[in-house]
């Protein structure tokens, strides 16, 4: 048996505690690179902000604040009114002002943005006029102009809100050339890092979906794995900085919102039959509740409505990656103790990392915000990992499945060669014969015709009869050896019978036969095989052997079946004859 790994040999509550540590890792990770660099200039000072007027001729009312977290309307979506917020705040500059600087927003309430310096626009993220944009996710990122800054910097951000605005985390300047890293890093994390796993389960999806209907003729647990990653990469586009939508935004929402769903659906679907179980008292329920949830949020009228739906419906996920960690937790547990840790068991700690990292992600982000270790969510990520973990199960068991099938193809073909050769001189036998056409198309030989010469040893039975069969043998293998030391690799030798053998030769015109029998013969003067310590005189002695050649040559159109290659075969049999009795 093929000796397990360090982590097979690990119990699963260790795999577990290893992807809690890895769950915390992710959690601490985040925050660090969301957090100001030590060279960052902070805003100061309160914020103003300034509310949406109820018409054109309204005029701006304003607010002001002095918590580190600054969004209008954040405890009643309901009462919320769309609009431009404004949101005002100062940057104290210490520092040359010609030195590059960036002004950042790691994280933004909102459908589109857009900043001024005082009272100049420096750029702007979204549409501004109707709010058809989704980019509160994405850290936005803005080119100072120098001639612009001073030691005092009053900036204006302008945030257009259907359903929120607000400023999650504090805006900070900084310099281009020192904070680089920083800046890759957050736009990684928060756009282009998301871009590439939508990326990621689009193609995972698309690959595991055509290899499971390459292997199956049905529907299987990787089919449907492959919807679920589909599904699921489409959700994720939820987090994606979309400067400008093909359709409406509270359309849009409803689809991304409803993939959660079927998502969820599907995916138990897909593991309750990559486990090889039935439908059970949690995943018949669950999902039903997870298609009943994607029909409901299509009923939402406003996007108001659409966010208390998104965040109820939320709260029905949550028992998914409970539910398959306690599924694979039970089955790795009654397998470590029955001491089965074979492929499978390797296979299965996949899923168990990936429950865990999703299921600590759906804590957090369910957990009040005083209390969370991180102020984003990261559900999202958790789940994204579930998928990746999920794909990796079926990797494993789609290579395992064709690293056996690899193991019977070999185990044929050596049962195969097996049968056709002879296991004394492991020369072909005469089975081969049939595969003699198959092979000179293969070398692109069928077009030069095909040589043979036939082989009888001189005075063999004497031989036997005088010296005993091991002898024999040795005389038969050393002619082989001969024959194979004359021939190309891809030519046949066979023995042809007890001491008859015979060189099939494709594509050897008769010139270069010729040569070859010649130097067989040449061969054969030399032959000898060393026989026993004569017990009188106690010298060793070798005993000479020869044999008698015959043979023919026939064109291509000359063949053609399995009788044309008999006929070569008895036309090289006579001529080998007629030598013989020359000799």
């Amino acid at each position: 048996m093929r000796k397990s790994s360090f982590v097979r040999r690990l119990p699963p509550f260790f795999l577990f505690l290893l992807s809690l540590a890895a769950t915390f890792l992710i959690l601490l990770l985040i925050p660090l690179i969301y957090q100001p660099p030590r060279t960052a200039l902070l805003a100061s000072g309160p914020m103003r902000v300034g509310l949406p007027p109820q018409s054109p001729q309204d005029e701006r009312q304003e607010i002001i604040s002095a918590t580190t977290i600054w969004k209008a309307g954040l405890g009643d979506a309901q009462g919320f009114k769309p609009g431009a917020y404004r949101f005002s705040f100062t940057v104290n500059l210490e520092g040359p002002t010609d030195a590059g600087w960036l002004m950042v927003f790691p994280r933004t309430d909102g459908n589109a943005l857009s900043l001024s310096l005082s009272g100049q626009e420096i750029g702007s993220r979204g549409d501004m006029v109707a709010g058809n944009s989704n980019i509160w996710n994405s850290a936005k990122i803005f080119s100072v102009p120098s001639s612009l800054l001073g030691r005092e910097n009053a900036f204006d951000l302008d945030i257009y809100g259907v359903y929120e605005a607000g400023i999650r985390l504090k805006p900070y300047l900084i310099q281009r050339d020192k904070g680089a890293a920083h800046i890759f890093f957050l736009g990684l994390i928060s756009d282009y890092g998301i871009w590439a796993l939508c990326g990621a389960l689009f193609a995972i999806g698309i690959i595991i979906s055509l290899t499971g209907l390459s292997i199956s003729t049905h529907i299987d647990g990787r089919v449907l794995l492959g919807i679920a990653c589909l599904l699921s990469g489409l959700f994720l586009m939820d987090f994606l900085s979309l400067d400008y939508l093909p359709m409406g935004l509270l359309a849009l929402k409803k689809i991304l919102a409803a993939a959660r769903h079927l998502a969820m659906a599907v995916s138990t679907l897909a593991i309750v039959r990559l486990l090889s179980r039935r439908l059970d008292w949690f995943s018949l329920p669950f999902t039903a509740l997870q298609l009943a949830c994607a029909i409901v949020v299509f009923t939402a009228r406003t996007m108001a409505d659409l966010k208390l739906l998104y965040q109820v419906t939320y709260l029905s996920v949550f028992p998914f990656p409970l539910y398959f960690l306690a599924l694979v937790y039970s089955k790795l547990k009654g397998e470590h103790q029955n001491g089965d840790q074979g492929v499978a068991t390797g296979r299965d700690y996949y899923l168990l990392f990936g429950c865990c990292v999703a299921l600590l992600c759906a804590l957090h982000d369910i957990t009040p915000a005083d209390y969370r270790l991180s102020p984003l969510s990261i559900s999202h990520l958790g789940f994204f990992l579930l998928f990746v973990s999920l794909t990796a199960f079926v990797v494993s068991d789609i290579l395992h499945h064709y690293r056996m099938i690899i193991i019977e193809r070999g185990r044929a073909a050596m049962f195969k060669e097996e049968a056709l050769r002879d296991p004394l001189t492991e020369c072909f036998n005469r089975r081969v014969f049939p595969f003699v056409q198959g092979a000179q198309r293969i070398h692109g030989h069928e077009k030069q015709g095909l040589s043979a010469i036939m082989v009888d040893l001189n005075e063999f039975k004497q031989i036997n009869d005088s010296y005993g069969h091991r002898i024999g043998d040795l005389v038969l293998r050393d002619m082989a050896c001969i024959l194979k030391k004359r021939v190309r690799s891809d030519d046949f030798v066979v023995r042809d019978g007890g001491d008859e053998f015979l060189v099939l030769l494709p594509g050897c015109p008769q010139e270069k036969l010729a040569d070859i029998v010649k130097i067989i013969l040449e061969d054969l003067e030399k032959a000898c095989i060393p026989l026993d310590e004569d017990l009188e005189t106690g010298k060793r002695c070798a005993r000479r052997y020869s044999a008698s050649l015959g043979w023919a040559r026939a064109e291509a159109e000359e063949l053609g079946s399995l009788e044309a290659l008999e006929s070569l075969i008895a036309k090289a049999d006579a001529a080998m004859y007629q030598e013989k009795m020359k000799a």
